[in-house]
């Protein structure tokens, strides 16, 4: 999701385009991957959250260098802001204060 709005405004550069918009999906893959019921993926959850997705984004960098001989820098700036959210996410996912504010949002529904 942080590269959706960034998606948004510059569909009319089907490079940048189509690129932030694989990022947004790759993005929100962290959650469905954390929730994969194998033992070894369990175990280290966290980490496969986090450098999971972050693998897509890399093959996606690799294309373009070889494809471009350079790499787009949507895959460069979109990916750091991404790798910045997940390691924010890691932080404060076990504190006391975020378990709170998640029980007050799960209680909403």
């Amino acid at each position: 999701p942080v590269a959706l709005l960034p998606a948004i405004l510059c569909r009319n550069r089907s490079e940048a385009h189509n690129r932030l918009i694989l990022l947004s999906n790759v993005g929100i893959l962290g959650a469905a991957i954390a929730r994969i019921p194998l033992d070894a993926v369990q175990a280290g959850a966290p980490f496969t959250f986090i450098f999971g997705p972050n693998l897509i984004t890399v093959a996606g960098m690799l294309y373009d260098w070889r494809r471009r001989g350079r790499v787009h820098r949507v895959w460069i700036w979109g990916g750091l802001a991404m790798l910045a959210s997940q390691l924010a996410m890691l932080a404060v996912m076990g504190t006391g204060w975020w378990h709170g504010f998640a029980e007050a949002m799960a209680s909403l529904s």
